[in-house]
């Protein structure tokens, strides 16, 4: 079972996607309006965006790297999608 401050760090990063538009993104990269690469570049900044905005350290390009290769960050569904963009941000991959 999820802690009170993992549960409430979860809600947030959803505030967050709500915020960066990562859905219409990730709709976008589905739809192939755009490209593979500039959704994974956008992404990945976004990850460190967001963990900015919670108070936690940047990833490295490393960890970006490791973050991606180990995530379905660009899986066709966005539900599972965007399970992997928090659980990143988290840190779980």
């Amino acid at each position: 079972m999820k802690d009170t401050n993992e549960t409430e760090r979860l809600d947030v990063v959803g505030e967050w996607i709500n915020l960066l538009s990562i859905h219409e993104l990730h709709s976008d990269m589905v739809d192939g309006i755009i490209h593979y690469n500039d959704y994974r570049k956008r992404i990945l900044e976004d990850v460190n965006q967001v963990r900015c905005g919670l108070g936690l350290r940047m990833y490295s390009n490393k960890q970006l790297d490791e973050l991606w290769q180990y995530s379905m960050l660009a899986h066709d569904s966005w539900e599972i999608a965007s399970a992997h963009f928090r659980a990143g941000v988290s840190g779980w991959w």
